[in-house]
């Protein structure tokens, strides 16, 4: 498949680091959005200024991260071809 971006691809150093720094900091990006919006969902005392963390809010946070992930990798493959190397011949 051909990606709509195909000149800026995993070839060197600096290129690969910048791809995976864009991938995890989308990830990273909408965990905390998330994780900010389920304590603020799942804390009960409003008038306190001290955030609870639920156990509902970090597991909801990380099934939320864990699809995060898989959307993001796979925009990143889409747009800029990215991932290829990680997959492995003949296993």
């Amino acid at each position: 498949m051909t990606p709509l971006i195909p000149d800026f691809r995993a070839t060197t150093k600096v290129k690969a680091f910048a791809l995976n720094a864009l991938a995890s900091a989308i990830v990273i990006v909408l965990t905390i959005q998330v994780k900010s919006s389920l304590d603020t969902y799942f804390n009960r005392d409003k008038h306190l200024h001290v955030v609870k963390t639920s156990l509902a809010s970090l597991s909801l946070t990380f099934i939320v991260c864990f699809i995060a992930a898989f959307v993001s990798y796979g925009l990143m493959s889409v747009v800029f071809g990215y991932g290829g190397g990680m997959l492995v011949e003949g296993a």
